[in-house]
């Protein structure tokens, strides 16, 4: 694919054909100012160096000083989460660890303020990155340098089938192998520029991906102009991946294959440990009274140091050679654990990062051993008492020397009589008989204990009572079991066990109903009466019985009564057992909707009873209330009519004083709420005028009614 023609910006083929002609003409002067402005001079130079680690921050990694990164979102209208991302757990494969990267959101990128010109003609990026999207476009930007005023750059170009993409330098094409890169991988990508050459190395890894001539300059960054990582310029918008990052770094060095190498191998170290104050120690194998140490600093430091103040601290050791970043002969007068720290502070910012390290020193050792031991033991192959000499030769090479004082002690031996009561025991032992003992003296040695064992019997006697409530049996009145323990002539318990039960007086009570005129055991009467018994066992029985009297069943109907027509009736039969109407229904109440007779026949235990009423209807008038209270609270709050009895049609209509209508309404249920086009009417006497229609007659009728509040 042709430089100046990219499918990202179509053109015709004429157009594309001057583009090309102008591009000849330009390209040697392009490459002569190219190499002019971009040849470094590492004599003057100085060199410069930004990582970021992302330890839930965008700051640069002490002790470099540096800005920090920004999340920028893309140009553009894209849909852009409105969070730039945030730091997340992932898993690092390569290393086998689980820490906290960055993880940016898709149209989201990271931007470098390259105040100090750092990416410009040479220079070095390294990015340790997962992509999780490739976002919905063809291509995802990985380097725009630019500040997303153009469209050239480093891209990610997809393959045009399956998910993998390819690398694509626009607008100068895919270059390397296609497609290469897949989702949910981590890549170190290195680009690196020689600003003497304009070549391009990109590396995968530690592996050269491609090289590129950028003799025209168009992937070069300038001096105050920031370079945008994974965000989209705003010519062609919303060419964003979605990514985590573990490790960012720009130079404004060259990097070689083997400078690439020594990155990748140690990736582990390098993204999740910030190596500036990084050292090893080692010490030989001697047991003499110098110790001699090696200390190598193997981090790593942009300019060799320069503009680093650089503290060592040698926990008690003193330097017998070497300076600054060393290496390092440290000598220590005695054995043991030493600490030495490394404190690396760039002078330009302050910032601070401290290394620890240990180093264990040998030392002959002495050991006194105090053993006490049994007649017939051995310590060490030593069996008698005295003092003893070896001297081994230690793990680390050095000689230990151990002296043993050992002591041997005899054994023991005892015999003991003794007697007890029936229940105790003596030392664990609660049966008469002869026992041996061995156990553990003070000194570490057996002794041998015999006990010659004597039991005592006790007596025991069990007695069972029964008594009555009010009695007591040896000074015991209530049930349960009692124990008394005397002292025998042989100084062992007499046991005496009482079980007691004390039959209480037995109360029951007893409810009972009878109908009225009949009687219960004697008794007429409702009220409660208490008669006393002597029970089987001879105590007293005491029985309380409540009665009650059920009257014979007792019904009224009430008078004959006239209703309304068209109005109804309940007809309540009492409280009953049972109920039987004129038509067979069964309720305690009958709804009266026709003229009539009626009768019921109730019933219960006690017998029965019937009565009947005569329902007749006549013609009722109608009435409208004088006044009503619409204040709210349930009770005459409507002006309507009250009663009225059958009515087939009907309209209501409500007056002010001054003729002007207020309410009208057809439904004799609902009436007028005091109210006047939405609001509270005013207190006062109103007009009414109501038009009626029952069985074919039709009557008008007027009034006045006070609204009262």
């Amino acid at each position: 694919m042709f430089a100046g023609w990219h499918p990202k910006t179509p053109m015709s083929v004429n157009a594309g054909k001057h583009v090309m002609q102008r591009s000849f003409e330009r390209f040697y002067l392009v490459v002569f100012l190219a190499v002019l402005c971009n040849m470094p001079n590492r004599g003057s130079a100085q060199s410069i160096k930004h990582s970021y680690r992302f330890f839930n921050d965008l700051a640069v990694s002490a002790p470099e000083c540096g800005p920090a990164l920004t999340a920028i979102q893309a140009a553009g209208n894209c849909g852009a989460n409105t969070s730039p991302g945030g730091f997340v757990p992932d898993v690092l494969p390569q290393c086998g660890v689980t820490r906290t990267v960055y993880g940016s959101n898709v149209h989201w990128g990271l931007s470098y303020p390259n105040n100090a010109g750092t990416v410009t003609g040479t220079y070095t990026i390294h990015i340790y990155v997962k992509n999780t999207s490739w976002g919905n476009r063809s291509w995802s930007r990985i380097i725009d340098f630019s500040n997303g005023t153009s469209d050239a750059g480093i891209y990610y170009k997809s393959s045009g089938s399956g998910n993998q993409r390819c690398l694509d330098f626009y607008p100068s094409g895919i270059i390397g192998n296609c497609p290469f890169f897949e989702l949910d991988t981590y890549y170190l990508l290195t680009f690196t520029r020689n600003g003497a050459t304009g070549i391009i190395d990109v590396y995968v890894n530690n592996n050269r991906f491609v090289s590129y001539n950028d003799a025209a300059g168009k992937y070069v960054g300038t001096a105050g102009v920031p370079i945008l990582i994974y965000r989209d310029d705003q010519s062609v918008v919303c060419e964003s991946a979605e990514a985590k990052f573990a490790y960012l770094s720009f130079t404004n060095e060259y990097s070689s294959q083997a400078t690439v190498n020594a990155v990748y191998d140690d990736i582990c170290t390098i993204a999740n440990t910030n190596d500036a104050a990084r050292f090893s120690v080692t010490s030989a194998a001697n047991c003499s009274a110098s110790r001699d140490v090696t200390v190598n600093y193997t981090g790593s430091l942009t300019g060799g140091g320069q503009g680093y103040n650089i503290v060592w601290d040698w926990g008690g050791g003193t330097v017998i050679s070497g300076a600054g970043l060393g290496p390092f002969t440290v000598r220590y007068p005695s054995a043991g654990t030493k600490n030495i720290s490394l404190s690396i502070t760039n002078t330009s910012c302050g910032t601070t990062q401290l290394a620890t390290g240990q180093v264990q020193l040998k030392t002959a050792v002495t050991t006194v051993i105090n053993q006490a031991i049994c007649q017939g033991q051995a310590f060490e192959g030593y069996t008698t008492t005295g003092s003893y000499t070896d001297v081994f030769i230690a793990a680390s090479g050095c000689d230990s020397t151990r002296v043993l004082n050992l002591a041997v002690s005899a054994s023991v031996n005892s015999t003991i009589q003794k007697t007890i009561c029936e229940g105790d025991n003596y030392e664990g032992y609660s049966t008469a008989g002869t026992y041996t003992d061995r156990f553990t003296t003070t000194g570490g040695c057996d002794s041998t204990r015999t006990l010659i064992l004597t039991i005592h019997k006790k007596v025991f006697t069990n007695l069972q009572r029964t008594i009555c409530e009010g009695e007591s049996y040896f000074g015991y009145t209530k049930t349960g079991v009692y124990t008394d323990v005397f002292t025998g002539s042989n100084g062992c318990d007499s046991t005496r066990r009482i079980q007691l039960e004390v039959t209480g007086t037995l109360r029951t009570a007893l409810s009972a109903e009878i109908c009225e005129g009949g009687s219960f055991e004697g008794y007429t009467r409702p009220g409660t009466y208490i008669d006393s018994y002597m029970s089987v066992n001879g105590c007293d029985s005491i029985r309380t019985l409540t009665l009650s009297i059920k009257p014979l069943p007792s019904l009224n109907l009430g008078p004959d009564q006239a209703i309304c027509s068209d109005d109804t009736i309940v007809l309540n039969a009492g409280v009953h057992d049972s109920y039987t109407w004129q038509d067979g229904s069964t309720g305690s109440t009958f709804t009266v909707k026709q003229p009539g007779v009626y009768s019921v026949t109730v019933s219960n235990i006690c017998g029965t009873s019937t009565d009947n009423v005569t329902i007749t209807t006549t013609y009722c008038d109608i009435v409208f209330p004088t006044g009503f209270t619409p204040n709210g609270d349930g009770r005459n709050d409507h002006f309507k009519i009250i009663r009225s009895g059958r009515i087939d049609s009907y309209r209501l209509e409500v007056f002010n004083r001054w003729g002007q209508k207020v309410f009208s309404g057809n439904d004799p249920a609902r009436g007028w709420d005091g109210t006047m086009s939405g609001k509270q009417a005013d207190t006062g006497i109103y007009v009414w005028d109501c038009t009626i229609k029952r069985g074919g007659e039709t009557k008008k009728i007027k009034g006045a009614v006070n609204l009262i509040r």
